[in-house]
């Protein structure tokens, strides 16, 4: 329940997006490979579509637009270890 909140957090404010998005994705398949096989399709399930979502903000950086992004991406930490940004 913490790193739900954790990866809620991050993308919902826009800090560390990259790493709350990855988190996210894998949190998504990972529940995705526990329903095996598939009750539908099984390439348009929900968690995969999400997963592919979330991958995709995180290359178009989403949380300097409408986030702290910006901001967060010019600290010293985020600098040092870029997976934060």
């Amino acid at each position: 329940m913490l790193g739900l909140l954790g990866i809620g957090l991050a993308l919902t404010f826009g800090f560390a997006v990259k790493l709350g998005a990855y988190l996210g994705a894998l949190m998504l398949m990972l529940m995705f490979l526990a329903a095996l096989p598939p009750e539908h399709h099984p390439f348009l399930d929900d968690h995969v579509i999400y997963s592919i979502v979330l991958l995709g903000l995180a290359e178009v950086n989403a949380g300097d637009t409408f986030g702290v992004g910006r901001w967060w991406s010019k600290t010293p930490v985020v600098e040092r270890y870029p997976i934060l940004r």
